[in-house]
């Protein structure tokens, strides 16, 4: 499968590697034409475990490589993941989600041919359901681009590791499409028995994961979900149309614990309350 990433960052390039590793055909795409030089000669700038040899390899492979050109990368790919930051507003309340934004305004005019856009990046409530109406609108291929939301839970240091090796991956959409893309591009991951939960970004229940986990570290915000896992690799629990793909409690609400058998997660990469507005 030809995938690109948008936004090469600490979320960034250790996806674009994982999905090379997996054995897509992967092109990066970042502004910083030095960080772009220095990853497409194998050189890793950021700390990540295993993130160097799977720099090294799939660069000198060709499988992976790395371009400040967004019109190469919608040629070339027919799912972009969008990994771009998104910093807590000033308010402490919120995320900055102009790079997300910014990305779907520069690649939707150059998506001449059906494709999915996901989105990694932590969101805040009705950014999905925007970044659609942004993407379909801008597109010469209109509908037929579809937006699948498909949150990242990673620690930092290990994010190689929670990419090929996550304790389940959760998509957020709205057609059979994006579905069939989102199975695909995971596919050795689901193949490998890791859970997929498949949701309806437009609802807001909440789900909570079974058994324990370790205690998270100071200051994370945890969200409860509201399903249990186990089962079927598909889950889509009777009563709990599910939603984890927006951030409905914003930075500094009253958490609670929560995500059992999950990683410890990083404050830098905390999870909050998850749920989209109808």
């Amino acid at each position: 499968m030809r995938v690109s990433v948008i936004g090469c960052g600490h979320l960034g390039i250790p996806h674009a590697a994982a999905m090379a590793e997996l054995g897509h055909e992967v092109i990066g795409v970042d502004v910083d034409q030095a960080k772009v030089d220095r990853l497409n000669a194998g050189q890793c700038p950021i700390y990540e475990t295993r993130l160097p040899e799977l720099l090294a390899a799939h660069t000198a492979s060709g499988r992976l490589r790395f371009t400040t050109d967004i019109r190469e990368a919608a040629d070339f790919a027919d799912l972009h993941f969008i990994g771009t930051g998104t910093p807590i507003n000033a308010d402490g309340r919120s995320y900055d989600t102009a790079q997300v934004y910014g990305a779907v305004r520069q690649l939707a005019p150059l998506l001449t041919r059906p494709c999915t856009i996901v989105g990694k990046s932590t969101v805040t409530v009705g950014t999905t359901a925007q970044v659609t109406a942004l993407a379909q609108r801008l597109a010469p291929a209109g509908q037929d681009v579809d937006v699948v939301w498909n949150p990242e839970f990673l620690r930092e240091g290990h994010a190689v590791q929670d990419t090929l090796r996550p304790d389940r991956l959760i998509a957020g959409i709205t057609t059979a499409e994006g579905e069939k893309a989102i199975r695909a591009v995971y596919a050795p991951i689901l193949d490998a028995g890791a859970p997929i939960f498949v949701t309806d970004p437009r609802r807001a229940p909440r789900w909570v994961w079974s058994n324990t986990r370790p205690p998270d570290p100071p200051g994370v915000n945890t969200s409860p979900l509201t399903a249990q896992a186990g089962g079927s690799r598909s889950r889509r629990p009777s009563g709990y149309p599910l939603s984890a793909c927006e951030v409905a409690n914003p930075p500094g609400a009253p958490g609670t614990p929560g995500a059992p058998n999950a990683p410890a997660v990083p404050s830098r990469f905390g999870l909050v309350g998850l749920r989209e507005r109808v």
